[in-house]
C-alpha cells in the first residue's frame, strides 16, 4: 500500500474515526490490529487462510 500515498493516508484517516474502531468491533472484535502489531499471529492466521481456501478449492 505505500506505493499508493493518497488510499494509504485515507485508510489511516478513516481508521482512526472512533465510530470506525466501533464499528470494526461488531459482530465480533477486530483481529487486524493485533495481526498488523504481532507478525506471528499474522503468520498464523495467514496460514489458517491458505489451509481453509486450499481445501475449498481444491488446489
Amino acid at each position: 500500500i505505500d506505493e499508493f500515498p493518497n488510499l494509504k493516508a485515507w485508510i489511516e484517516r478513516i481508521d482512526a474515526r472512533p465510530a470506525t474502531q466501533k464499528g470494526l468491533n461488531v459482530p465480533v472484535p477486530d483481529k487486524m490490529k493485533e495481526y498488523r502489531e504481532n507478525p506471528e499471529k499474522l503468520e498464523e492466521f495467514e496460514k489458517l487462510m491458505q489451509s481453509y481456501f486450499k481445501d475449498r478449492l481444491k488446489i
